[in-house]
This record gives C-alpha cells, structure tokens and sequence, in this order.
C-alpha cells in the first residue's frame, strides 16, 4: 500500500479464497442482510428472506417486526433506554 504521496506503508490484510463450485446453496445467502442479520437471530426456516429487505416501507418494517417477535424478540426505543429521550 502507498499513502497519498506514494510512499510505501506497512500494513496488514486478510484474504480468503473459496471455491464457488463446491459451495452449498441456501435462500439465506441471497445478502448479507439475510445471513447476518436475520438467519443468524431466528430459529428454523425462513422461506424466501430477501423479502424483509427489499423496501424500505411501514409495511415490510411491520412484517420483519412481526417475525422477530414470534421468535420471541421485542423492541426497544434504544433512546429511551439509554437515557437520551425523556422516560414517559
């Protein structure tokens, strides 16, 4: 690596190299959403996850509550629990 003026820096990486032929298939690997965030907090299967992360809207944000909670997960308003917005 060079810094802006093009002398050398030291640094350290990593690289991982997979071989794509011999990976298993899963609806879970369809983004990183889906394997981080949503099959690695639910139990079972979850036909078709991208669902829950295509849009942005009231309704896809309800249907992603409303899949979290029958898991047993709640929501928080991370605000008030930290202090930051007035307790009511």
């Amino acid at each position: 690596m060079n810094d802006s003026i093009g002398n050398p820096v030291e640094s350290s990486f990593s690289l991982s190299v997979r071989d794509a032929g011999t990976e298993i298939y899963t609806s879970y690997q369809d983004n990183i959403l889906t394997d981080l965030l949503l099959s690695s907090d639910i139990k079972g299967y979850v036909a078709n996850p991208m669902q829950y992360f295509e849009k942005d809207d009231r309704a896809t944000r309800m249907k992603l509550d409303l899949l979290m909670m029958v898991q047993g997960w709640c929501r928080y308003d991370w605000q008030t629990m930290a202090d930051v917005s007035p307790f009511r």
